[in-house]
């Protein structure tokens, strides 16, 4: 047990303990050990997830329809999955969105972020694209259709009540913060430069970060 101290007081880490396991995510109880004759406290854990925010040239959405048996309705999307064990996010982001649209795309990473952190320890890499290009002979995962959807529809259908997806929402939010513009209402010729001169600088980026490890590594 480990206490670590805030200004509003201390709080302690729980020990969690696998009580349940599937080939998706597995369960954990811990008892507060401030309170160990209350009731367990249960949470969700397992790999990674990454989330795919792909947009076209003419300012369209790629998003995916599925049925949901969690909330026994057919949902609207973005494309999205859970990393394999070793898997890096990008790799994951590019495979993910291979798998259910049939769509490659160039992705900038926008960072890495949590859902319901009331009940789950998984992280979710979020990831923006644009321009996507089609996959010869490559056909999307069963039970999914893919669907493009007008930005500005987008935006309504969410003001309406047709579209669900909060995490959906945060990403464009997150994306036009990113790239300094609003992606939902400025030119797609503008969002389109945006996003060419991040991916230069996050190119530029990692070949310095490649080169201080060989040097680090490399050195006598």
């Amino acid at each position: 047990m480990r206490e670590i101290t805030f200004l509003w007081g201390k709080i302690i880490t729980f020990n969690f303990k696998k009580t349940f396991s599937t080939p998706f995510f597995d369960i954990e109880e811990a008892v507060d050990p401030k309170h160990p004759g209350k009731f367990p406290y249960y949470r969700l854990t397992g790999l990674d997830s990454v989330i795919c925010c792909v947009m076209t040239i003419e300012g369209e959405f790629v998003m995916v329809r599925q049925f949901r048996p969690n909330i026994n309705e057919y949902s609207l999307e973005f494309p999205a999955g859970g990393l394999l064990k070793g898997e890096k996010p990008e790799d994951a982001a590019k495979r993910e969105f291979i798998e259910e649209t049939s769509l490659s795309s160039n992705f900038i990473y926008l960072g890495d972020f949590r859902l319901m952190m009331n009940r789950t320890n998984i992280k979710e890499h979020i990831f923006f694209g644009i321009n996507p290009r089609k996959i010869c002979q490559s056909i999307p995962e069963q039970g999914i259709e893919v669907e493009l959807i007008d930005r500005k529809d987008l935006l309504n259908m969410s003001i309406s009540g047709n579209y669900k997806q909060l995490a959906g929402l945060g990403i464009i939010q997150l994306a036009s913060s990113y790239l300094g513009l609003n992606i939902i209402y400025e030119p797609m010729e503008e969002i389109y430069k945006k996003f060419r001169s991040r991916m230069k600088y996050e190119s530029w980026k990692n070949r310095i970060r490649r080169c201080i490890s060989y040097r680090t590594t490399n050195k006598f």
